[in-house]
């Protein structure tokens, strides 16, 4: 179970990483770090089970083939 102080900073963290989405100039970066609040903001909800991320196949726009 989470903390009060431990859901703050997933909050703060998911804050984070959709700005650094938002001005990302790189597609698959923006991705990453849309990925990645996601996932901070189960965590701050308490939502959360397992691992962080977990990898997933995906292709950045106007990209053929996955990255994996």
């Amino acid at each position: 179970m989470e903390s009060d102080r431990d859901r703050l900073y997933y909050a703060r963290r998911a804050q984070t990483e959709r700005a650094r989405a938002e001005v990302s100039t790189d597609k698959a970066a923006a991705v990453a770090h849309l990925a990645m609040a996601a996932e901070y903001e189960r965590r701050a909800m308490g939502t959360a089970t397992g691992p962080v991320l977990a990898a997933q196949s995906w292709s950045a726009p106007g990209q053929e083939r996955s990255l994996h």
